[in-house]
């Protein structure tokens, strides 16, 4: 599932949630004002539109039922890490759940993966993710480096940048 992209889920809850009135009664303070729906309410549409319940999307997203709970009923905040989990398991990107808002993604170049990295990883046992995700910790590097007498990598220059990415974040 690529996160930045509209599943069907988000065009068809995107156009079902609506603003609503809170405040109706003459007492309060914020009578007639409009509640926009919140990362919880998107979270609710989406799972009741796969016909799941809390405890099903808690389970697969590895959160307790609860936490789950909450969110949805605005009782508590939820971080980038949960947050992720849940677009995983609900096909949404996070850009909805977040501002309720449908992205077409941009043309998604093809990963390439110099053989000698592709090497590497095979000595090393890396999985395709964690491959990747060496090769975009080296392009962060190099990014902030000048061009000039850079060398292309050898297979021993990836196990030792997997072998200090791993000693810095476990």
């Amino acid at each position: 599932m690529c996160i930045g992209s509209p599943s069907k889920a988000n065009k068809k809850i995107d156009k079902s949630l609506k603003p609503r009135k809170i405040g109706a009664d003459e007492d309060s303070l914020f009578d007639g004002l409009v509640a926009m729906p919140t990362v919880g309410d998107r979270i609710r549409e989406i799972r009741e539109e796969m016909e799941i319940n809390q405890e099903q999307l808690a389970e697969r997203a590895g959160l307790s039922k609860g936490f789950l709970s909450d969110v949805e009923n605005g009782k508590r905040n939820i971080g980038s890490e949960n947050l992720l989990r849940i677009a995983n398991v609900l096909g949404a990107s996070v850009d909805y759940l977040l501002r309720g808002e449908v992205t077409e993604s941009a043309s998604v170049e093809p990963v390439v993966i110099p053989p000698e990295l592709s090497q590497a990883a095979e000595e090393l046992d890396l999985s395709y993710a964690a491959t990747v995700e060496l090769l975009e910790a080296h392009r962060s590097v190099i990014a902030r480096r000048s061009n000039k007498g850079l060398r292309r990598f050898s297979v021993e220059d990836w196990k030792e940048l997997h072998k200090a990415i791993k000693k810095v974040f476990g």
